[in-house]
C-alpha cells in the first residue's frame, strides 16, 4: 500500500509540475488572437516550443502529443507552412492546446 501511495504522490507532483510549466510557457506567448500579427518565424517558435513541451511530457499526455503531431503533419502540415495563414493557425492551435493543459 505504501509503494502505491508513493507512486501516486510522485505522479501527482509530476502532473502539477507540468501544469506549472505549461502555464509559464503560455504566459510567455502573446494572446492567441495576436498570432495573426506575428511573423512566420515567431509563430514557428510557438509551434516548436509547444512540441518541445509535449515531447518532454509525452508520458503524461501521450494522446495529446500524438494528436498534435498528426495535426501538424496533416491539415496544418509542414509542407504548407510557407503559407502565412497556416503558421497562424498552427501557432494558435498549439497555444490553445498548451493553455488547456495549464488550466487542467
Amino acid at each position: 500500500m505504501t509503494a502505491f501511495a508513493t507512486y501516486e504522490a510522485l505522479a501527482l507532483r509530476r502532473l502539477s509540475a507540468s501544469h506549472n510549466e505549461a502555464a509559464a510557457l503560455a504566459r510567455s506567448w502573446p494572446q492567441p488572437w495576436e498570432c495573426e500579427h506575428l511573423s512566420n518565424g515567431e509563430n514557428a517558435g510557438i509551434i516548436l516550443a509547444g512540441l518541445r513541451f509535449l515531447e518532454e511530457h509525452q508520458t503524461e499526455y501521450p494522446d495529446t502529443h500524438d494528436s498534435a503531431r498528426r495535426l501538424l503533419q496533416g491539415p496544418l502540415g509542414y509542407a504548407s507552412m510557407d503559407e502565412s495563414g497556416k503558421f497562424t493557425e498552427a501557432a494558435a492551435a498549439m497555444d490553445r492546446l498548451i493553455r488547456s493543459i495549464a488550466e487542467e
